[in-house]
């Protein structure tokens, strides 16, 4: 019986040891952003965790309810660390900041109501499709 446990525990660590992901093998997911509706000419700047992702000017093409390509970014991460943060100035004065967990493919749309000077972020766990 001592010999099973014995048996039990070392085939136990070495699956452990052999999973352990330590060696630099570290899984990454995609995160998508769209700058998406109700852009006229504006100066986006987006960061997420302080790196800057995008700093133009853009403009929503009002039949695709987008901005141009140039404004579809996909950038991997890296699974190690889950707690993210995406930071966005409109004209340098609507600004927004906001958490997120990545634990898979995470895809982010970006709105903005020039009316109100307010911005709003759509998360998904799909891309998002323009016709």
């Amino acid at each position: 019986m001592r010999k099973l446990f014995l048996i039990i525990g070392l085939f136990s660590s070495i699956i452990f040891v052999s999973c352990d992901d330590s060696n630099g093998n570290k899984p990454e997911f995609e995160i998508g952003i769209d700058v998406q509706s109700d852009f006229n000419q504006d100066q986006i700047q987006i960061w997420i965790d302080d790196v800057e992702i995008l700093n133009e000017k853009v403009e929503t093409d009002r039949m695709l309810g987008v901005c141009h390509l140039k404004s579809q970014i996909a950038e991997k991460m890296n699974l190690r660390k889950v707690h993210h943060q995406i930071k966005i100035l409109i004209n340098s004065i609507v600004s927004t900041e906001q958490d997120f967990y990545l634990k898979r493919n995470l895809y982010i749309g970006v709105n903005y109501n020039q009316q109100f000077k307010k911005n709003n972020l759509v998360y998904s766990k799909f891309r998002f499709a323009y016709d």
